[in-house]
């Protein structure tokens, strides 16, 4: 079998064709409930783990030593859940020390995490069976949700080069709607001479050890959402949610944060009203083709375009490349607000120094 770090290397380099280590890549998860079906749980949750490539590199050799110390063949939540997980039996002390290496690992080397949710029942209230099925279901919504995120994560941190994507290849009843969305966000993109969505590609997370990472993240949001509270013995992976600035750096440390982002209802009408506007148009669901097909039209013809459709459809596209889904931004300056105190801040021996004068 391959060494951990060879393969890492190898799964880098097909999403970016570039060893250059200041890209970054996002594993992503959908959370998928503990009797296997997507569709009873009452939100739709992806989680995701962003690391550039030394720390993509490490991450898979810290990983490996927890499976070793612990004894376990991979970190998947559902197999340490009640009755029928494989390591349900655990000893709930054990699990806690578990999952606490599992954090520590996470936010030690992690860029920062995201967690996005779709409510189901707002969803099914605006979307019609059919467009969830055979164009885009909630965890594709969560998906392109994060995408955006991403984006304006990108935007903020002033990162110029695009992000790949890792999406966990298990989750096949949504891989092909999720490879949707990701076209439609290069898509949008284009439209506004922005490049900042890289490669999409797929592996399974008993390979993968980010992808594990991505599914603590989600099953852990998910569990918060619909009960409201984590077990004890699963706690500590709680502190993936706190904004961490570990390890120490010679810049006093850059914020490693969290965002957690559950879509409101007004960001499904936006889709919600495109797609039910084509239906009652046409009378048939659309594709994603279609639709971006549409859209060039439209952009191509602009000077003499005055179809209403269009016009719709353009404000919409635009609309959405306008949400700030995330409160990054004002974490970011936080933290800078916070330096610039602590730097002009006396030290002690200064204040020491003057009480004596």
């Amino acid at each position: 079998m391959k060494s951990h770090h060879r393969y890492a290397e190898e799964i880098w380099f097909l999403m970016h064709q570039s060893d250059d280590p200041r890209r970054l890549s996002l594993a992503v998860t959908c959370y998928c409930d503990d009797s296997g079906s997507h569709d009873e749980a009452e939100v739709a949750v992806v989680g995701a783990v962003l690391m550039n490539k030394p720390r993509f590199i490490e991450f898979h050799e810290d990983w490996s030593q927890i499976l070793k110390e612990f004894r376990i063949a991979g970190v998947h939540m559902r197999d340490f859940v009640r009755p029928y997980g494989r390591y349900c039996t655990m000893a709930p002390e054990m699990k806690k020390a578990l999952f606490a290496s599992v954090a520590k690992a996470v936010n030690l080397k992690k860029e920062y995490s995201v967690s996005v949710a779709v409510p189901q029942a707002d969803y099914q209230l605006l979307m019609t069976i059919p467009v969830c099925k055979e164009l885009m279901g909630p965890y594709a919504m969560a998906f392109f949700t994060l995408t955006l995120i991403n984006r304006d994560c990108s935007i903020i941190r002033r990162y110029n080069n695009r992000i790949a994507y890792l999406i966990d290849k298990g989750i096949n009843r949504h891989h092909e709607q999720l490879q949707g969305a990701h076209t439609v966000m290069l898509h949008l993109e284009k439209q506004q001479n922005q490049r900042l969505t890289g490669a999409m590609a797929a592996d399974l997370d008993d390979h993968n050890y980010a992808l594990q990472a991505a599914d603590a993240v989600a099953w852990s949001y998910h569990r918060l959402l619909e009960t409201g509270v984590v077990e004890d013995e699963f706690s500590p992976l709680l502190e993936m949610f706190k904004d961490s600035q570990l390890p120490a750096r010679p810049d006093g440390g850059v914020l490693r944060p969290h965002i957690k982002y559950e879509v409101p209802q007004q960001g499904i009408l936006i889709f919600a009203t495109l797609i039910n506007q084509w239906l009652a148009d046409t009378g048939e669901v659309p594709t994603w083709e279609k639709i971006i097909a549409s859209s060039d039209q439209g952009y191509s013809n602009k000077a003499t375009m005055s179809s209403e459709e269009y016009k719709k459809f353009d404000a919409m596209m635009n609309q959405l490349m306008r949400v700030k889904h995330s409160d990054l931004k004002a974490k970011l300056e936080a933290e800078k607000k916070d330096k610039k105190r602590k730097a002009n801040k006396p030290s002690a021996s200064g204040r020491a120094s003057r009480e004596k004068d």
